[in-house]
C-alpha cells in the first residue's frame, strides 16, 4: 500500500454506513474497496483502469454515493515529473470509468500535491500544484483549483501564486469558509530564498467558486532552517481563523525537530503575529520531500470545532478536538500505536481514520472509528 483515502458521507441516506477506501498500491495502481456496514466487511478491490504510475490522490464522497477521485498519474518519480492530472467517478456498487484528463503530461513539468475540501451540497473544491519548467527551474510554480459541481468537473482555474514562488514541496491545501462563501489556498514557499533551507506559509483568498484575488498574505514567518508545512486553515461563522501547521527545524536532510502548532486570529493578516499553541512537540516527520505520508490531518465539524489527527515520533496516532469558541483542546485521545497515519474523514459525529502498518511494500491498512 502506498497511500489511501477513507471516505464517509452520512447524507447518503440509502446506506448511511457506506464507506469507500480509495488507494494507490505498492505497484502504483489505483483501486477502491467498498463497505456497506461501516467497515465490518469489505468488497473486492475495484481498479481505476487507465491509470499507471500513480503517485498521489485526493477524493470525495457526495450525498448520492458518488466518489470523485483526483489523481496525480503517470509520473516518473515522487516529484511528479511528467505527471498528468486526471479524475474518475464511481457510483456505489458500480465500477470506475476510464479517467478524464484535466492537466496533460508535459515533461519536465511537475504535477503534485492534490487536495480537496467539501463546500456546498454535493460540490467539492479540488486543487493541485504544478511546476512549469521542472524542479530545477526558478520562480515557475503555480496552482489550480477545480470545482466538482455535483455532476461534472468545471474547467480548472489558476490560483495566481506569486511569481516568486518556486517548488512549494511541503504544504498545499485548499480551504473553504461556508459562512462567507470564501475559499483559500495555503502554501509553503521560500520567496527569493529569504531563508536558508527554510520558508514561510502564505494564503491566497478567493470568492467561491471561481475568482482568486491574487494577493498573498503571509501567515507563518519562519527563519533559517525552519520549514512550516502540513498546514490546514479554517474559518467558520465569523469567528477567528484557525491555522494548524507543523514546523520542521534543522537541515532538510537531517532535521532535529518537528512541532505541531495551532494559531488563531480574527483576520488572515493577524495570523502571522499570533502566538502559537503547541499541540505536539515530537511530531513524526513526513516521508519524502513531497509529503507522501503526511503525519497531520485536520477537518472542521458542523459546529466549527476542529479535529486534528496526528502521529508522534513514537508512531502513536492521537486525536485532538479544538473548541471553536475557546480555541483550547477539549479532547486529546490516543487512537493507535505502532501505526502510520493515512487519512481521515469526518461527517456528523463520526471520525474515520485510516492507518498503515508501516510505509514499506507489503503493508496493510486498517480503519479506526471515533464517535464524539
Amino acid at each position: 500500500m502506498r497511500k489511501g483515502v477513507i471516505l464517509h458521507n452520512p447524507n447518503f441516506s440509502i446506506y448511511p454506513n457506506y464507506l469507500v477506501y480509495v488507494y494507490i498500491d505498492s505497484s502504483l495502481s489505483v483501486f477502491s474497496r467498498e463497505s456497506f456496514d461501516g467497515g465490518s466487511t469489505w468488497g473486492a478491490a475495484l481498479p481505476i483502469s487507465g491509470t499507471s504510475y500513480a503517485r498521489d490522490l485526493a477524493a470525495a464522497l457526495d450525498g448520492n454515493g458518488k466518489t470523485v477521485a483526483l489523481l496525480i498519474d503517470n509520473a516518473s518519480g515522487d516529484s511528479g515529473t511528467g505527471a498528468r492530472v486526471v479524475y474518475s467517478t464511481h457510483d456505489y456498487g458500480g465500477t470506475w470509468p476510464f479517467p478524464t484528463a484535466i492537466e496533460p503530461s508535459a515533461p519536465p513539468a511537475l504535477r503534485r500535491l492534490p487536495s480537496v475540501v467539501p463546500t456546498t451540497g454535493n460540490e467539492y473544491l479540488f486543487a493541485y500544484g504544478y511546476d512549469i519548467n521542472g524542479a530545477g527551474a526558478g520562480n515557475d510554480t503555480q496552482a489550480k483549483s477545480i470545482l466538482w459541481n455535483g455532476t461534472y468537473m468545471d474547467a480548472p482555474i489558476s490560483v495566481g501564486l506569486s511569481g516568486e514562488t518556486d517548488n512549494p514541496v511541503v504544504c498545499q491545501q485548499i480551504a473553504f469558509d461556508p459562512s462567507m462563501g470564501q475559499m483559500y489556498y495555503l502554501y509553503y514557499d521560500n520567496h527569493l530564498n529569504w531563508e536558508l533551507d527554510g520558508g514561510d506559509l502564505f494564503v491566497i483568498e478567493g470568492s467561491y467558486p471561481s475568482t482568486w484575488f491574487g494577493s498573498e498574505t503571509r501567515v507563518v514567518d519562519a527563519v533559517n532552517d525552519q520549514r512550516p508545512g502540513q498546514g490546514y486553515l479554517f474559518h467558520w461563522n465569523g469567528v477567528d481563523f484557525i491555522l494548524i501547521y507543523a514546523l520542521e527545524v534543522g537541515p532538510p536532510m537531517n532535521p532535529i525537530g518537528n512541532t505541531l502548532y495551532l494559531k488563531h486570529a480574527p483576520t488572515l493578516a493577524a495570523l502571522e503575529a499570533a502566538s502559537p499553541t503547541t499541540l505536539e512537540n515530537a511530531l513524526q516527520y513526513a516521508v519524502d520531500a513531497w509529503s507522501r505520508y503526511r503525519t497531520v490531518y485536520a477537518v472542521q465539524d458542523s459546529s466549527g470545532n476542529v479535529h486534528v489527527v496526528f502521529q508522534d515520533q513514537g508512531n502513536t496516532i492521537k486525536w485532538a478536538k479544538i473548541n471553536s469558541s475557546t480555541y483550547a483542546v477539549d479532547t486529546l485521545q490516543t487512537l493507535a500505536t505502532g501505526q502510520w497515519l493515512d487519512s481521515i474523514s469526518l461527517r456528523g459525529n463520526k471520525l474515520y481514520v485510516s492507518t498503515l502498518s508501516d510505509v514499506n511494500p507489503g503493508n496493510s491498512a486498517s480503519i479506526i472509528v471515533v464517535s464524539f
